[in-house]
């Protein structure tokens, strides 16, 4: 593997990480998936696989692994990028209002969820549990209490009603009625669409189409194994 060919591999694994993917071809179909609903939030997946990938360059993780059995994969698999997709996406596009400040802090929090998934690796080794997406967690709780005390950095406003709800009960009407629904007031397809749009959420995208296509990158990637 040459290393223009390992660079865009490690960017696209660290998206398709986030649903434990190691595959470039899934990392595509998700960068294609989150365009969908919002182009802002697919540019910062990559931005934050990239910073989190840098990291692990500057602790100095091999772009090209010695061998399939090496330590090095880690980075080349993703490891080193998806907690950081998933910080700079909620930082950029979902829980701060959107402006220059949301911009730079979801470049510095992927860039510290990197420092924060590499120090968790060693330290959850000795223990023999994985890091998942705790580095993600941890730093993006950090940001938004943060902003809470910077007047430059705003909590972004709740999210409108979503726009496809009228289309997802039998009864239209009752689109204003308080929650919780019952199972029995939605349509098959409403139903559906709920559970497509569970999946978007993994990346904080309220939008059932965007679900549908990351459920065909998770197919493919399970046909290709």
């Amino acid at each position: 593997m040459d290393p223009i060919s390992g660079t865009i591999n490690f960017i696209l694994n660290g998206v398709a990480q986030v649903f434990f993917m190691g595959s470039p071809l899934v990392g595509i179909i998700f960068v294609v998936a989150l365009a969908i609903n919002s182009k802002r939030a697919a540019a910062f997946a990559v931005i934050g696989s990239i910073a989190g990938s840098l990291v692990g360059l500057a602790l100095g993780i091999e772009l090209v692994p010695a061998s399939l059995s090496s330590p090095d994969n880690a980075l080349t698999y993703g490891i080193f990028g998806f907690n950081s997709v998933l910080t700079a996406i909620a930082l950029g596009d979902t829980f701060l209002e959107k402006g220059r400040s949301a911009t730079t802090a979801a470049i510095i929090g992927a860039l510290i969820t990197g420092f924060i998934t590499a120090s968790l690796i060693w330290f959850t080794k000795i223990f023999g549990l994985p890091v998942e997406t705790s580095a993600f967690v941890l730093t993006t709780w950090i940001f938004l209490f943060a902003a809470k005390k910077f007047s430059s950095v705003k909590l972004a406003g709740p999210p409108p009603a979503p726009k496809q709800r009228s289309t997802l009960l039998k009864n239209p009407q009752d689109t204003e009625k308080k929650e919780p629904l019952r199972l029995s007031e939605f349509t098959a397809g409403g139903f559906v669409k709920l559970v497509f749009t569970g999946i978007a959420q993994v990346f904080f995208q309220g939008n059932w189409k965007t679900g549908v296509l990351i459920f065909i990158g998770l197919t493919v990637a399970t046909i290709s194994l």
